[in-house]
């Protein structure tokens, strides 16, 4: 009998253990700190210069749009669709500019040196791949030649252009 105690008692105090340890874990899984802003310095630089050219009564100016949000695989298998899903899960978009009734006009991505390296350049390929197969204008800017005011409303005069022809 005390040794049938004696084992059921080193059970239980592995049980309380295991139990313990993976509830520490779980509780990590919530463990994130806030970022302070939401966008860059070139960033919010840009987005001035956008609400600029844009007006908020004309325009709508969204920033760090999840790709998902703005293409959707094609496919009608599941798997594929799944695959082409998981392509776009992660990815976002800096700036999207549509009109007042959300018709998308034109993307906008603004690159700093982190896009010098091999893998960057392959997931701008391949974002852009992406983006102009489902139809979507995006135009790039490298944060040390960013677009004035000026150029930035021929980017709109441009696409309402090419809208109407």
């Amino acid at each position: 009998m005390y040794v049938f105690l004696v084992v059921l008692l080193v059970i239980i105090v592995i049980l309380i253990l295991v139990l313990k340890n993976y509830l520490s874990r779980n509780n990590n899984d919530y463990s994130y700190i806030a970022y302070e802003t939401v966008m860059t310095k070139p960033e919010q630089i840009l987005f001035d210069r956008l609400k600029k050219a844009y007006p908020q009564e004309n325009y709508t100016i969204g920033y760090q749009v999840a790709l998902n949000r703005l293409v959707k695989p094609k496919h009608s298998n599941n798997k594929k669709r799944f695959e082409l899903s998981k392509k776009i899960g992660s990815k976002s978009i800096d700036f999207v500019i549509t009109d007042l009734s959300s018709k998308l006009l034109f993307l906008i991505e603004l690159d700093d040196n982190s896009y010098n390296n091999q893998n960057a350049q392959k997931r701008v390929l391949q974002k852009n791949k992406i983006l102009e197969n489902a139809g979507l204008k995006l135009y790039r800017f490298n944060v040390k030649n960013m677009p004035t005011v000026d150029e930035l409303k021929v980017l709109l005069q441009n696409k309402e252009k090419s809208i109407s022809a």
